[in-house]
């Protein structure tokens, strides 16, 4: 294996590296998903196995979103579909006296490593980031004293301008797409999360408010994957109307798993590819995360007994009574851990590298050594 090589983050590079960090988290990760396209299924083929000595990465540039003067680039997440990786990322302008110092770094070209030896898994999608860490790795600017700039276009009152984009990588770091999302979604909506459904299709979960009432519209929209959108959003309700979901995957039937935090609890919602309800999950153990791994449904969760913290993985089950499964203890590997889904099974990136655990025996795999 081969290192990255060790270099000094700034301030204004922590955004740019972030991006760079992720992108090569989620090729490694398709790596393990041989499958054309962005479907989802095909048999699971047995992992390759390589030599230490066997040229096993590679250096590559990639190219990231070219950011204009002014625009702001945060990563909303990142799904591993079939043998590309698909980013969502959401652009803002405030302006020339609003901008950030470090919006003109989101346009520089990423340095990478990427794996180049694959091996063969089942295509599984995830929301791959945490918004949490996305936002973390920003720099924010203090501009409540400066004036503000009206910028002609979608969204008008002194507020700026914002899209989303989503940018397509292959296995080998080339960008085979940018889809600018602006000319389909309302200039209100808010984008929270991306899937892959079975078809092959990006489905983009967003959010606006009715002017009138303020109540919240969950719209799904749906994409092929050049970017076309498919017929009108789907409108869909939740009995929580303080349920705000910040996650969404869907498995290989087509249902649609939302998570996220209402009233009183952290919730998962489980739909129909119609968008009607089929259980709902209320526990205050949940965390708000998902998981789909070999076409099983993970939600996390933690307990705490005086000092003693723990995290598991609840398979979600929609046989038993409250829908969650044996709970896995999967806290050595969470601490101090950011973790994926993808591939043939659960990946988490900690600061020594990329690692693999297979659910079932907690068994590690090195992916990749930083």
């Amino acid at each position: 294996m081969m290192h990255f090589e060790k270099m000094s983050v700034s301030k204004t590079m922590r955004k740019s590296y972030f991006a760079r960090k992720m992108i090569s988290v989620g090729i490694c990760i398709a790596m393990a998903s041989p499958i054309a396209g962005c479907s989802i299924g095909g048999k699971k083929a047995a992992a390759k196995t390589v030599s230490a000595d066997a040229p096993y990465f590679a250096i590559k540039e990639i190219d990231f979103y070219d950011a204009a003067e002014g625009e702001d680039v945060y990563i909303v997440s990142m799904t591993p579909c079939g043998d590309q990786v698909a980013v969502l990322i959401q652009v803002s302008n405030y302006g020339p006296m609003m901008s950030s110092q470090t919006s003109s770094d989101s346009g520089m070209t990423q340095d990478v490593a990427v794996e180049v030896s694959a091996a063969a898994g089942t295509n599984d999608t995830t929301e791959a980031t945490d918004a949490t860490d996305a936002t973390d790795a920003t720099d924010s600017t203090d501009v409540a004293d400066k004036p503000v700039e009206t910028i002609p276009g979608e969204n008008p009152g002194n507020y700026g301008t914002m899209k989303y984009v989503v940018l397509l990588y292959d296995k080998s770091g080339e960008k085979t797409a940018e889809i600018d999302l602006s000319e389909v979604l309302d200039p209100t909506d808010n984008v929270s999360s991306m899937a892959v459904n079975p078809d092959g299709n990006f489905i983009i979960l967003a959010q606006s408010y009715d002017e009138v009432t303020y109540m919240p519209i969950n719209k799904l929209y749906t994409f092929d994957a050049s970017g076309k959108v498919d017929g009108e959003p789907t409108i869909i309700q939740f009995s929580d109307s303080n349920f705000y979901p910040n996650r969404m995957v869907m498995d290989t039937s087509g249902n649609i798993y939302f998570s996220g935090y209402g009233m009183d609890s952290a919730m998962v919602v489980v739909m129909d590819d119609k968008g009607e309800t089929l259980y709902e999950i209320k526990d205050t153990s949940l965390n708000g995360s998902l998981y789909l791994i070999d076409g099983i449904v993970y939600a996390d969760g933690y307990s705490t007994e005086g000092t003693d913290y723990k995290m598991y993985l609840y398979p979600i089950d929609s046989t038993t009574e409250n829908h969650l499964g044996e709970p896995i203890d999967v806290t050595k590997i969470l601490m101090s851990s950011a973790s994926f889904a993808g591939g043939d099974g659960f990946y988490v990136n900690s600061g020594t590298g990329i690692y693999s655990y297979d659910l079932k025996t907690l068994e590690k795999k090195e992916i990749l050594l930083v």
